[in-house]
This record gives C-alpha cells, sequence and structure tokens, in this order.
C-alpha cells in the first residue's frame, strides 16, 4: 500500500456472523490484493465494542484500503450484495454505505501522522485537499475534511441522528424531537 490517506471501508458485523463475513471479506481482498486489517480475537472484538471504547475505534472490526476510488466504490457495491444478509453496530466516525448497517466508509488516514498534544493524548493528522496538515476528525460524528469531495452523495438519512430535548422544568412537560444532522 502506498498511499498514506484516501477512502477506507469498514466492515463491522455483529459478534454472531463475525466468523462467516470475514470469510467472505478476506477471500474478494486476498483475491483482488487490496490491503486490510481486521481483529483477530474475541478479546479484540469485544474491546471494540465496550462502551468506553474511542470513537475513533469502536466497531472497526475490519478496515479495508482500497487503492483507489474506482476500486472503492467496487468494494462497497460488491460486499453490500453478499453481506445483505446480516447486521452490524453502527461505527460513529462514519458514513453508512447506502442502506448497509454492517458497511461504512470515511476519509481519513492509512498511516497518518501522530502528535502528541499538551495533554498527552495523541492527535492524528493528515493532508486536506489543500494540502494543509489537519486533525483526521474520528469523532461521533462524520465530517469531511475541506476540499475533499464526496464520492456518494450525503442524504440526510445517511448522517448521525442527535436527540433534542424540549420543555417548561416548572410544567415537568418534554418534547422529544429526533434530529438528523446536528452535530
Amino acid at each position: 500500500m502506498s498511499k498514506i490517506q484516501g477512502w477506507k471501508i469498514h466492515i463491522s458485523p455483529f459478534l454472531d456472523d463475525y466468523e462467516k463475513v470475514l470469510e467472505i471479506v478476506i477471500k474478494k481482498l486476498v483475491e483482488e490484493k487490496v490491503t486490510f486489517k481486521f481483529v483477530p480475537y474475541l478479546s479484540d472484538y469485544l474491546s471494540l465494542s465496550d462502551k468506553n471504547t474511542s470513537p475513533s475505534q469502536f466497531g472497526k472490526y475490519i478496515t479495508i484500503y482500497p487503492h483507489n476510488v474506482q476500486q472503492f466504490k467496487k468494494l462497497n457495491s460488491y460486499f453490500a450484495s453478499v453481506l445483505l444478509k446480516f447486521d452490524g453496530v453502527r461505527v460513529p466516525s462514519d458514513l453508512n454505505y447506502k442502506n448497509s448497517t454492517i458497511i461504512s466508509y470515511r476519509y481519513g488516514g492509512f498511516f497518518p501522522n501522530v502528535y502528541m498534544n499538551n495533554e498527552a493524548d495523541l492527535d492524528y493528522k493528515i493532508m486536506d485537499g489543500k494540502g494543509h496538515l489537519v486533525e483526521d476528525n474520528r469523532k461521533t460524528f462524520y465530517k469531511l475534511l475541506d476540499n475533499i469531495s464526496p464520492v456518494y452523495p450525503v442524504k440526510e438519512n445517511n448522517l448521525p441522528q442527535s436527540v433534542v430535548i424540549q420543555g417548561e422544568i416548572k410544567k415537568k412537560k418534554y418534547k422529544i424531537t429526533n434530529t438528523r444532522g446536528a452535530s
């Protein structure tokens, strides 16, 4: 793999299906000579599923690093068809591919520059579309870097959801509204 950043795919099946999904995915990726990584042990899978796991890692059981946008699209389409019967977990930093519950994607670092900040936390940096070193956003919501074009149209139903609570405390009446696209 020569690229240090680009579009990547995450396959995130539920534990009961992990072995079956992994077998299907590995077969295709080896055939296509695509770089990937996966969690090899149950303890790793459970760690990436824990509620205290960083959003930068949550649910990323299989990560695929396509060579280019054409291969990225081809693999998404292929896996969407062969993994249709499987469900999975939501990767907070990604967009789901079409209506898939198991395939998600984002633009990010394959080998990002890593820096330690003043709080002794690690900051991941990649180049934006203008060649500036910027944060490789791995938050609980999807955000595309400036001057990087989306591969697919971003639909409202593909954006993360947040819940807004409105009401009057005195009367203890609350209205819960599901909103889309709020960050």
